[in-house]
């Protein structure tokens, strides 16, 4: 049984195998919490242009003292009980490799953890978002960028 604010595996496999468009979830907005983070969400639609009554969050921080950056994407479910996470996808990149095997990136289909290469903990923005992609099957207009690269607006 998951705990509450998760979705059991099976329902949440059931609601990421129906594709999803996601329109306009940019601009990220910044804050300082202990670093820089950035934030960034959007309902999704079907490919009909109905509501599907989820939510996408995109976060991504880096922390000033330790340098470690933090890459979360998550879909939840909305309702009357509030968000209950459906997908989440977790990369920390750490300077170090870190020891304790909880800290290794990992993804989440409802409650259940599923442990992932070791090698995702160098992945790129670019990288953690295509995986995040195929994972839901999201289809983002506009496709989202890394906010900590410089980047020219013309």
């Amino acid at each position: 049984m998951a705990s509450f604010g998760d979705l059991d595996e099976a329902e949440a496999r059931a609601l990421m195998a129906m594709p999803s468009v996601c329109n306009d979830i940019l601009p990220w907005v910044g804050k300082r919490a202990g670093g820089l983070v950035y934030c960034a969400g959007a309902g999704l639609l079907d490919s009909l242009g109905n509501v599907r009554g989820l939510y996408v969050d995109l976060s991504v921080s880096k922390s000033e003292k330790t340098d470690i950056r933090r890459t979360l994407f998550s879909v939840f479910k909305t309702g009357a009980r509030g968000l209950a996470r459906c997908y989440q996808l977790d990369i920390k990149h750490y300077p170090r490799l870190p020891v304790n095997e909880h800290s290794w990136p990992h993804d989440h289909f409802g409650e259940p953890r599923f442990q992932t290469q070791r090698d995702w903990v160098d992945w790129s923005f670019d990288q953690a978002l295509s995986h995040f992609k195929s994972s839901t099957l999201i289809t983002f207009d506009p496709e989202p960028y890394d906010p900590f690269e410089f980047r020219l607006e013309s």
